[in-house]
């Protein structure tokens, strides 16, 4: 419940917490309007085709775990090709300098 003065005699009233549209107050029985209509939002998004869906679905792909799972994956090339850089130079790191 929400608490909310008359806008006619000032007294307190109670509606209840989603009530919104016209009211009559049971002291003074003056009509007063309260909150406002809840909004729907509406997301009418068109249908993509072609390369368009092909990106939209790759992109969608590389979210969440997905990417965690990609970013792990390069990492771990990264880490191999460095490794056999390192074997293959004697193992001394000369390859490097």
């Amino acid at each position: 419940m929400v608490e909310i003065t008359c806008p006619h005699c000032s007294e307190d009233l109670e509606l209840p917490d989603d009530a919104f549209g016209d009211f009559e107050c049971p002291i003074c029985e003056e009509e007063f309007v309260w909150g406002q209509q809840p909004v729907e939002v509406i997301y009418n998004l068109p249908k993509e085709k072609g390369i368009t869906k092909l990106i939209l679905n790759i992109v969608a792909l590389w979210t969440g775990f997905s990417l965690l799972v990609t970013i792990g994956f390069i990492v771990g090339l990264i880490l191999a090709f460095y490794f056999l850089l390192y074997v293959l130079g004697d193992l001394n790191g000369s390859f490097f300098a």
